[in-house]
């Protein structure tokens, strides 16, 4: 199992729960999602830096790493990618 993780400490979550990544390339496609869907609400704002600041934390901050605890009694809860994958498609 992955997550992604910012340099700060934090997980991607959905609803406060970790998302988990069943491999590099699922978790991979998550970004490149998240990233055009944070593109797109900062573009709402007419900010074109906001644009490219979302590209540089995204591919400068935030990193692909394999599970260092114990999903079953991580206190927030944790949700697989797939499951949330399966809603948007």
């Amino acid at each position: 199992m992955l997550v992604i993780q910012h340099k700060s400490g934090l997980f991607f979550h959905n609803k406060g729960r970790i998302i988990l990544f069943e491999s590099e390339q699922e978790a991979t496609y998550f970004m490149r999602l998240f990233s055009q869907y944070a593109s797109y609400m900062v573009a709402q704002t007419g900010d074109p830096m906001g644009m490219m600041q979302v590209t540089r934390v995204l591919t400068t901050e935030c990193q692909i790493l394999p599970v260092t605890f114990n999903i079953n009694t991580v206190e927030c809860g944790t949700v697989l990618a797939s499951e949330l994958l399966q809603k948007v498609g």
